[in-house]
């Protein structure tokens, strides 16, 4: 892998609200100076709670991983989806639909 694409000290951060499988989540973007999603921040309505750890990590190393020049896309293929194989399954999946939609 390629170097970390560091991000501008100051940049728009864009932050919306959803459920995920019961769980109320808070998503916080960030996008590089070409408008490509580079960072995520994930929260759960229940802090401390099993499913936040597990957003807020997942949404580390999402972001590490787009700093380091993995493709959204490929991302989002790899990710879990419902059965109909389109829709994104969990809480990553469906915040990145949100902010690409």
């Amino acid at each position: 892998m390629s170097g970390r694409h560091r991000l501008a000290n100051r940049r728009k951060h864009e932050v919306a609200e959803f459920e995920c499988d019961g769980v109320r989540f808070i998503a916080g973007i960030g996008r590089s100076v070409d408008g490509q999603i580079a960072e995520l921040f994930l929260n759960a309505g229940k802090p401390g709670c099993a499913a936040e750890t597990a957003a807020r990590d997942a949404a580390i190393i999402l972001s590490i991983a787009l700093q380091h020049g993995c493709p959204l896309d490929t991302i989002q293929h790899a990710l879990t989806k419902l059965a109909d194989g389109k829709s994104p399954a969990g809480p990553i999946g469906r915040a990145l639909e949100i902010f690409e939609g």
